[in-house]
């Protein structure tokens, strides 16, 4: 048996509603025991807003009818520009930026919308 530490963290879907996410939580705990890990901690962070997500909802000129057409190269430079409003919202004081577990997480004011 090994004695490394490991963390494992994944990002679901946010469509998922909450009897999904359990079972694909359980479906990773199944997978990381199976394997003869263990499981000291769970900590859930809930839902947050990404910058993958917020780029997806953003207007962009250019010929996609949603999202999931942006090719490849375009989605990463529409999170940089996701990235770059959301640090200047921050900047006016709109929203509020947060590292959590070394990732950047973004919470809108009160009353604000991104």
């Amino acid at each position: 048996m090994s004695a490394h530490k490991y963390e494992l963290m994944f990002i679901a879907d946010p469509e998922l509603d909450e009897r999904g996410l359990k079972k694909l939580t359980e479906q990773y705990l199944e997978i990381v025991t199976n394997e003869g890990g263990s499981v000291e901690n769970i900590d859930i962070w809930g839902r947050r807003k990404l910058a993958y997500e917020i780029a997806g909802k953003m207007s962009w000129s250019i010929r996609c009818r949603d999202w999931a057409d942006f090719p490849l190269a375009q989605k990463f430079f529409a999170v940089g520009e996701a990235l770059a409003h959301l640090d200047h919202l921050e900047a006016q004081g709109r929203v509020r930026r947060q590292e959590i577990h070394g990732k950047r997480v973004y919470f809108a004011g009160v009353g604000d919308k991104i």
